[in-house]
């Protein structure tokens, strides 16, 4: 392979790059710790302007952590903080692809209690040694025709449905349920399946030693099937969708195990 350009991002990036167009250019999004939303044009040729027209400014506020990555609906670009240990309740984010300063927040899961075990688990886990209140290593799942997009965050143990209205972000659902990996959505248009690994009670986010695979519907968060208790997925990784609602799930010992609802 060959390296056709490179930049020198204007601040701290961990997540994935997110490419989409709008309007009939190609942009890449990135989320920085100390400039928020910044974007850059990607030309014919893989040149890569930044687009000084359109950015966001700094968004996390005090104890937040950077995102790990965005999502595109529509004509919105969407992401959550605290990708890292936070201090601070998670915050989702949309802003407008035409116009950085049109932008919506919720905090879905803000006071929300932390099972103890957990608490004490994470109690010097957030941004120089304080206590996290928040925690999620992997990023929205969209829904783009449904102008929905599910967020999580593993220490409260939650998953959240959140419609994007024209008067702003709206919880549809939120569930109790414990997950540290991306989620899949599947399934037909008006049969959409979230398929998400579940760690068991009594067990900690991100240092447990088994996961369950929990699918649900999109659309109301019901519980349609759970897996028997398997040994703990590989970090940073989900749920392989196959045929028929099935599914692959990477064991962290390296053994690959087919779930069938």
């Amino acid at each position: 392979m060959k390296m056709v350009r490179s930049v020198t991002l204007p601040g701290e990036v961990i997540g994935r790059v997110t490419v989409g167009s709008y309007k009939g250019r190609e942009y890449a999004y990135f989320f920085t710790e100390s400039e928020g939303f910044i974007r850059y044009e990607v030309g014919r040729h893989g040149s890569l302007r930044l687009d000084r027209s359109w950015r966001t400014g700094p968004l996390l506020t005090s104890g937040q952590t950077l995102a790990w990555a965005a999502v595109i609906v529509g004509d919105w670009i969407v992401t959550q903080s605290n990708g890292l240990p936070a201090s601070a309740p998670m915050t989702v984010f949309a802003v407008h692809q035409g116009n950085a300063a049109r932008r919506h927040t919720i905090q879905p899961f803000a006071g929300d209690p932390i099972p103890p075990l957990v608490e004490r688990a994470y109690r010097e886990q957030g941004p120089g040694g304080t206590q996290a209140v928040s925690s999620l290593p992997a990023n929205l799942t969209a829904y783009p025709s449904a102008r929905t997009v599910y967020a999580m965050d593993a220490l409260p143990g939650e998953i959240a449905a959140i419609k994007l209205t024209p008067s702003g972000l709206r919880t549809t659902w939120k569930v109790k349920q414990v997950t540290t990996e991306f989620m899949a959505m599947i399934g037909r248009p008006r049969r959409r399946v979230l398929v998400a690994t579940e760690v068991p009670h009594r067990e900690v986010p991100a240092a447990s030693s088994h996961d369950r695979v929990v699918w649900r519907s999109a659309a109301t968060g019901r519980v349609l099937a759970r897996s028997a208790k398997l040994p703990a997925i590989t970090p940073g990784t989900m749920v392989q969708p196959y045929y028929r609602g099935g599914a692959f799930y990477p064991g962290v010992a390296g053994t690959l195990y087919r779930l069938q609802p």
